[in-house]
């Protein structure tokens, strides 16, 4: 063989091997991105999130975020996704993951909770994974079957929100449902809503949204910093630094591979 032919071939075949990863991976998210989106178009949300001044989210939005509609306002910004996390149904003892519905709300907070039904101990020892706050449990709402870990020297304030008629009645609608639900505010300007589809009904898909719009209400405070885009801004931008990072990485070996090579 030719030494230049010799050397396209490897150079050819070094540059398939450092995509390798790429193109093992993009169809496993092309398939992962179509199944939610059949997930979504079965509960028949996006009609009626347009309706409610929801845009529909970018791909990169979906890469960096995990989201499909975002709502933006100057107060706080409203995003819906879905995460897989874990769960165990004793009617399918084969089933370890539960896709959920996440309806991401940007906005202050005065500390950090976890509120879930009684079937979600492995969603929140996922999500109370080495927690950067000391999570003690409350028993505020164990009359409804709720769990709710919080701050100690937040309990007043969170007891005094979650008394809330809108509240209380919130949550009794979502325990009606049936469905695992949990509510987490990991740090002091983000919530996370995640609803479990199990069996979901397009019905029971606009009460969530519901339940989201009483809670931001209930909660928001006016009187906290407003930091509404500053986790988002700082997420896309560590995405975009990975990648440039990476991409950097490839030249760079290619170009070493490609010089060494006869």
């Amino acid at each position: 063989m030719n030494p230049p032919i010799e050397n396209f071939a490897l150079n050819v075949l070094l540059l398939f091997l450092c995509l390798l990863p790429f193109l093992t991976i993009a169809p496993l998210f092309w398939l992962g991105y179509h199944r939610r989106q059949r997930i979504l178009q079965s509960i028949a949300l996006e009609s009626f999130l347009l309706q409610q001044g929801f845009k529909k989210a970018s791909l990169f939005q979906y890469l960096t975020e995990q989201v499909f509609y975002i709502l933006t306002k100057k107060e706080y910004s409203v995003a819906i996704g879905m995460r897989d996390l874990p769960f165990s149904d004793p009617s399918n003892p084969s089933q370890t993951l539960l896709t959920f519905l996440t309806i991401d709300i940007q906005m202050p907070l005065r500390g950090r909770f976890l509120i879930r039904t009684a079937n979600l101990e492995e969603v929140e020892n996922s999500l109370l994974y080495e927690p950067d706050w000391n999570p003690t449990p409350l028993p505020m709402l164990a009359p409804l079957g709720l769990r709710v870990l919080g701050i100690p020297k937040n309990f007043g304030d969170l007891e005094r929100r979650l008394q809330s008629p809108a509240i209380q009645q919130a949550l009794s609608e979502l325990l009606k449902g049936a469905q695992p639900f949990y509510i987490y505010a990991g740090t002091d300007h983000f919530v996370q809503l995640g609803f479990g589809l199990l069996r979901p009904r397009p019905e029971q898909a606009r009460r969530w949204l519901e339940t989201a719009a009483q809670w931001l209400k209930a909660f928001y405070d006016p009187t906290l910093i407003t930091r509404s885009n500053t986790q988002r801004t700082v997420r896309r931008w560590w995405f975009v630094t990975i990648f440039v990072v990476i991409v950097l990485m490839l030249g760079v070996l290619f170009f070493l591979f490609s010089g060494s090579s006869p």
